[in-house]
């Protein structure tokens, strides 16, 4: 009984592949223009509203705007990025500064 429940737990845990060993998702018209511009040798920017797209070796060099859901931001793509999502390098929140609080100095009250 005890083995079963065991065999058991090991097909459930196994069956999720690692998310290094499964293919890589990127865009049909992604890849469409990567191979494109890979052919003819030329490098311009890559406009992509797909945030959900890995980087893969053959991007290595070229310019992607990325959309990060207000406007596109330009991204040279590098060696260390291959295996990230586009969305990762494209964020959509803006940092605010962190508020000054006034500071009384003392001295002369009126």
């Amino acid at each position: 009984m005890i083995l079963v429940q065991k065999e058991r737990k090991k097909q459930t845990c196994c069956s999720m592949a690692p998310l290094i060993n499964r293919f890589p998702f990127v865009a049909n018209h992604l890849k469409k223009m990567i191979a494109k511009l890979n052919a003819s040798g030329e490098k311009h920017v890559i406009k992509s509203w797909s945030r959900a797209s890995m980087v893969i070796p053959e991007m290595v060099g070229h310019r992607i705007a990325i959309h990060n859901g207000k406007m596109h931001r330009q991204i040279q793509i590098k060696d260390a990025m291959v295996g990230h999502k586009l969305g990762e390098f494209a964020l959509t929140r803006a940092r605010k500064p962190q508020k000054q609080q006034n500071v009384k100095k003392p001295g002369k009250k009126k």
